[in-house]
């Protein structure tokens, strides 16, 4: 008599799986024999549904084909290790593509079935994959419980120096607040443009430390300005030689008020040269292309964003559209063509999004 058909283990039974090939009769034939073991199953005919389906629920496993039009099997592995990290991955493989699908368990594939499929093949390799599915999350809860302990016995240090932080931070909030409310026209100005800032920064290859020396430096901008008279700084028409002159030494103010903290060396210098121009014709010193240093660069580009997109003394605001083709225009002249081409990569509901948390 032929030996009873394997069933799936008790264990497995309620774990979803999700079957992917674009041949209608190999995808109902496997699905029919998951369900005859006892598998929950679910199928999609590409790769794109086989996503789709994946964002609307958790799937324990996905047995996908190799060989599909548009997003294959092996793209499809990809986006499960990127967006799905927790989903086991059998590879179905004909012979032509063993290599291929042996070549994927290096990849992060649990195992591969081959054409034509065997009942005890079938269960044999999807009760191995969610058996070592099971055994990486419980490495990986292990794991977590490790990094605790270690967390838990540096809390006290990290707790001292993040008060130390938080104070050194609500000070320079405070000030910078005292200074937006200054200038009634550019309230939360400060606040809004270092958001804008990091935001673009995260485009580039900066580490935590340099993104925090970036959120100081964009804040304290214009803290130079303390040094700038009324009559000036509010007023509502164009300045004149000698005002203009007067208000282009709050880089320098600023950057003479920092210097002397050790923690806001980086900020200082941003202070100093947020007004430097890509082509060399800004100020204080002239500096030219990466003469500037990124992070003012940077800097240059979501600040100029946010004064065209808000209420100044002498107009009101103008729509994105217009701040996005004045960038535009200005690259290579006023701002690092490189920085421009991030920040045009930022979609415009990301910056709409700042704007409103911070008007």
């Amino acid at each position: 008599p032929a030996p009873a058909a394997p069933v799936a283990s008790p264990h497995h039974r309620d774990e979803p799986i999700l079957v992917v090939d674009d041949e209608g009769p190999v995808r109902e034939l496997l699905s029919r024999l998951l369900k005859a073991q006892g598998f929950h199953c679910q199928s999609a005919s590409t790769g794109k549904e086989a996503l789709e389906k994946l964002g609307k629920r958790t799937y324990s496993l996905v047995i996908t084909d190799i060989r599909m039009p548009a997003v294959n099997g092996l793209e499809l592995l990809d986006s499960l290790k990127r967006c799905f990290p927790d989903t086991a991955v059998i590879m179905i493989t004909g012979v032509a593509d063993l290599d291929t699908a042996i070549g994927t368990m290096k990849n992060g594939a649990a195992d591969y079935l081959t054409k034509p499929f065997h009942l005890d093949q079938v269960a044999a390799s999807v009760t191995r994959a969610l058996e070592l599915r099971k055994q990486r999350l419980r490495e990986r809860g292990v794991n977590r419980e490790l990094r605790r302990l270690v967390e838990r016995k540096s809390s006290d240090l990290s707790s001292a120096l993040r008060d130390v932080q938080a104070h050194r931070d609500m000070i320079l909030e405070a000030l910078v607040k005292s200074l937006d409310a200054r200038e009634n026209e550019t309230q939360c100005h400060s606040q809004r443009v270092r958001a804008y800032t990091l935001h673009l920064s995260r485009c580039f290859e900066f580490d935590a430390e340099r993104l925090r020396d970036i959120s100081r430096g964009a804040l304290l901008h214009d803290i130079g300005k303390i040094g700038v008279a009324d009559s000036i700084l509010l007023k509502p028409g164009k300045l004149n030689e000698a005002e203009w002159r007067e208000m282009k030494r709050h880089p320098v103010i600023g950057f003479e008020m920092l210097k002397g903290f050790e923690f806001l060396q980086r900020a200082a210098r941003m202070v100093l040269y947020h007004h430097e121009r890509y082509d060399g014709s800004g100020y204080p010193h002239g500096l030219r292309a990466t003469g500037i240093p990124l992070e003012a660069r940077i800097f240059a580009v979501t600040d100029a964003y946010d004064a065209i997109t808000s209420d100044r003394p002498y107009r009101r605001a103008l729509p994105p559209s217009v701040a996005v083709s004045e960038i535009t225009d200005n690259s290579g002249t006023q701002f690092d063509p490189s920085v421009v081409e991030a920040f045009l990569r930022v979609p415009q509901s990301e910056w709409n999004e700042i704007r409103q948390n911070y008007s």
